[in-house]
């Protein structure tokens, strides 16, 4: 695929998380279905901050989460959410499109040390952001669009939390 192939597919992409992530219920952002589990919040930021690393990886032959370390942003709003989701899928964009061949031919690593992570973790991360608004709220208000498919989230029984 050519750097304006993946920015194309990207920019779809970023059109279905948009409308995930417009659906996250602010008054329940630090809901959590395990204690384990990230908060619903910190997830739903997550998602939105994913794309700046596409810019990372291209830039770099490899990114390490041990020389660059990860501060996560705090978000206080659904505006500020969008916001940053949007500003990382055109800085992304951006550089996709004008990435040359070699670029994107190149083994682009991303680890923590020796621990190395897959490039799927998009799809992954938003998987679980589909099914963690569902299960606090019913309410057809943060009821949350499939993003790849049917979803078997409507047999999870929420817990207390």
């Amino acid at each position: 695929m050519t750097g304006k192939e993946l920015a194309r597919e990207l920019n779809m992409e970023a059109r279905s998380t948009r409308r995930i992530l417009e659906r996250v219920p602010f008054d329940k952002i630090n809901w959590k279905p395990h204690d384990k589990s990230m908060s619903l919040g910190r997830l739903a930021t997550h998602i939105a901050e994913i794309p700046h690393w596409i810019s990372n990886i291209v830039e770099l032959d490899e990114y390490d989460f041990l020389q660059h370390p990860y501060t996560p942003h705090e978000i206080a709003s659904m505006d500020e959410l969008l916001a940053l989701h949007e500003k990382n899928v055109q800085a992304a964009a951006s550089v996709l499109e004008g990435a040359s061949d070699e670029q994107l031919k190149k083994k682009w690593v991303v680890r923590r040390g020796e621990q190395v992570f897959f490039r799927t973790a998009e799809r992954h991360c938003r998987a679980f952001l589909g099914i963690q608004p569902r299960v606090p709220s019913p309410r057809a208000a943060h009821r949350v669009p499939p993003a790849a498919g049917r979803s078997r989230s409507r047999f999870i029984r929420p817990n207390s939390g």
